[in-house]
This record gives structure tokens, C-alpha cells and sequence, in this order.
């Protein structure tokens, strides 16, 4: 491959990051969140913790643990939409 086709990859990849960063947004307060059981990724603000990706089901938000159950997350503080999965090519 050329260095001009390498190149191009490059700035076709950063074009893509940054449309994805834009629909992304920011994190948002977590009263402002979806609750119709769509999934999203939510934090907490001050804990030191990964961000999980969880639903709201009435009334509370969980997490699908590994043993394909539902728990019950504690308050998470804010939350942002998921990114758009990889294409299959």
C-alpha cells in the first residue's frame, strides 16, 4: 500500500471518531436518560468505577451480569447514548 492510501485510510478514520464523538456528545445527567429499556453507558460521578452498559426497568437502573440476570445498579450519576457497533465488511 502506498504512503498517499495510508494516508488516506488515516483521515477516513479520524473523520469517522469525530462524527462518532459528535453523536456521542458529552456525558449526560442521568435524569435525562432514556427509560424505556433502551441500553446506554452509565457512570458515576466522584467513583472511582468503569462505566457499565445498563437499562432503566421501572424503578430502578441494572446491569446484565454474567450470569444473564438483572442488578440492581446504585444511582448512576450520568450516562451516554452506546456507540454504533462495527460494520460487518
Amino acid at each position: 500500500m502506498s504512503i498517499l492510501g495510508d494516508k488516506q485510510f488515516g483521515v477516513e478514520v479520524a473523520k469517522h471518531l469525530d462524527e462518532e464523538r459528535k453523536r456521542l456528545g458529552e456525558w449526560k445527567d442521568i435524569s435525562t436518560a432514556p427509560q424505556d429499556g433502551t441500553p446506554v453507558l452509565v457512570a458515576w460521578a466522584g467513583i472511582n468505577m468503569h462505566p457499565l452498559v445498563a437499562h432503566y426497568e421501572e424503578p430502578f437502573w441494572g446491569a446484565l451480569t454474567s450470569s444473564l440476570g438483572f442488578d440492581k445498579l446504585h444511582d448512576p450519576t450520568h450516562w451516554m447514548p452506546l456507540p454504533t457497533p462495527p460494520e460487518v465488511e
